[in-house]
């Protein structure tokens, strides 16, 4: 028999990287926890009869789709084995028609805005507002969504992002009434709520609270491989038939069954045993939350410190830890996490890290991660003590964290900006291209949230925070110049 995994030089630098037993305070959701002896050559088939065909479904994978349906509440569930990414290509390109106006949440993932540049879409965007002093976005206002649909009635649908990257949720119930009012059909990308509707304190699923389409990411929260996602569809305003389409243009016609496999069987695992393994989760993360409550120079801030209007609600499973007082940046935070003490965390932002947790984690995880904040605790307030320069102050940088900036003003759509010609691109200095339209997008990943995008102008705000982000140790991705480019592509008439 052979072993093509042998000859895989890139499996022996994986294997090197997993014997280095770092502590996964990211996703996937499985934590690399899970029994994977099943996976994934034995079952690596093709269509074949009795195998079934994800694109024209009517077998054994129309059957796991419809019990993964009936589990979420959902008129109808896709398999995506191209992630979140997929759906929200092929969501937006269903419910919007070719050149129609759309509003969207400037908070989206990147993927969101490509399907707006693909279908040419005249987007109004609505800004979430800031969640507290952390720089980070919060909740989507209801009433942003109701004003801009009276100022733009010819809007078609609309599309935001709950949770966030963060976990905060936005009041999906009241906004998705406020579009249904209209006519017009909701779309929510809930990458991050697999977990989300199965109850024990963590928040109510979009697909419960009225949204049309919801396109969720399992592998992020739940025990599944990397890609594996469902788009979710809920009423009569959207097109079964339309979804079906568009996933036909953006999903590979040679879908993995290993993957498929995951989906389904971490949906089986949340039919049989969810309320268990969320109900056990929930202390875990219970627990952590009171013992990191004594901590003195980090914070911990929990629903409580970020409710109000900016903050709705808070998904407990992401765990944000603020490094402002202990004079670190979010990036020499999680650096400290991983050199010193073993664990990796998701995203580091601004002055925080992101600890991502799931069921899988287990309760020694949460033990190690609240020794080394008790460990960076102590060493902070030592300094502290001894009149320490906080390292931000050193590098001579605001400690706290800017805002994400406004939209600039459009001077193209998107789709018409993607396809200037070479003659009309310019490559200027980033510093000095504020008042200049951008022809490229900038943003720092993760999350993948662009704060320019091609043909809107670049604004005093844009920059400062791009220089905030470079100088707190951030690479900064452009999608034409390179990353962490000093320039970008703006318009040249």
């Amino acid at each position: 028999m052979i072993d093509p995994v042998k000859y895989s030089i890139l499996f022996k630098q994986l294997t090197h990287y997993t014997a280095q037993e770092l502590c996964p305070f990211h996703m996937p959701g499985h934590k690399r926890q899970t029994d994977s002896s099943h996976l994934p050559y034995g079952i690596d088939v093709t269509e074949v009869p009795g195998t079934d065909d994800l694109h024209d479904a009517d077998g054994i994978l129309k059957e796991a789709m419809e019990r993964t349906a009936k589990l979420y509440g959902a008129d109808q569930t896709w398999y995506l084995v191209g992630g979140s990414t997929a759906g929200n290509l092929a969501g937006l390109s269903a419910i919007a028609p070719k050149g129609s106006e759309v509003i969207i949440a400037r908070n989206c993932h990147r993927s969101v805005f490509h399907a707006a540049q693909l279908r040419e879409l005249t987007v109004h965007w609505a800004v979430p507002e800031m969640a507290g002093d952390y720089g980070m976005q919060g909740s989507m206002d209801p009433e942003t969504i109701r004003r801009l649909l009276e100022i733009y009635p010819d809007t078609g649908a609309v599309v935001l992002t709950s949770p966030t990257y963060e976990g905060v949720v936005s009041d999906i119930r009241r906004i998705a009434a406020i579009c249904h009012k209209k006519g017009i059909p909701l779309m929510v990308d809930e990458a991050h709520g697999a977990h989300l509707g199965f109850g024990h304190g963590f928040p109510e699923s979009s697909v419960h609270c009225g949204a049309d389409v919801s396109v969720q990411s399992f592998h992020k929260t739940l025990p599944s491989l990397t890609q594996t996602a469902v788009l979710h569809l809920k009423g009569n305003l959207v097109s079964p038939r339309a979804i079906g389409r568009w996933l036909d243009v953006y999903e590979t016609s040679s879908p993995s069954y290993p993957l498929m496999v995951s989906i389904d069987a971490a949906s089986g695992l949340m039919r049989e045993k969810g309320e268990e393994l969320l109900e056990e989760w929930r202390k875990r993360l219970d627990l952590f939350r009171k013992r990191a409550a004594a901590l003195q120079s980090l914070r911990v801030p929990g629903a409580e410190e970020l409710s109000g209007a900016a903050c709705f609600g808070l998904d407990p499973g992401k765990i944000i830890i603020d490094g402002r007082k202990a004079g670190l940046t979010g990036l020499e935070l999680a650096d400290r996490l991983r050199d010193v003490y073993g664990i990796e965390t998701e995203m580091s932002m601004g002055s925080y890290v992101l600890a991502m947790t799931g069921m899988t984690d287990s309760e020694e995880s949460y033990r190690k991660l609240e020794d080394a904040l008790q460990k960076i605790d102590r060493w902070a307030e030592e300094a502290s003590a001894s009149h320490r320069q906080p390292e931000l102050c050193q590098a001579e940088m605001s400690p706290e964290p800017p805002a994400f900036p406004e939209p600039g003003r459009a001077v193209f759509p998107l789709g018409e900006a993607a396809d200037i010609p070479e003659v009309c691109r310019a490559g200027i200095g980033f510093v000095h291209s504020a008042g200049e339209v951008a022809l490229e997008y900038v943003y720092a990943y993760p999350p993948g949230i662009p704060f320019l995008i091609p043909g809107e102008t670049i604004t005093e705000d844009a920059v400062r925070y791009a220089q905030w982000l470079r100088y707190a140790g951030f690479r900064l991705h452009f999608t034409e110049s390179g990353d962490d480019s000093d320039k970008i592509q703006v318009y040249q008439s």
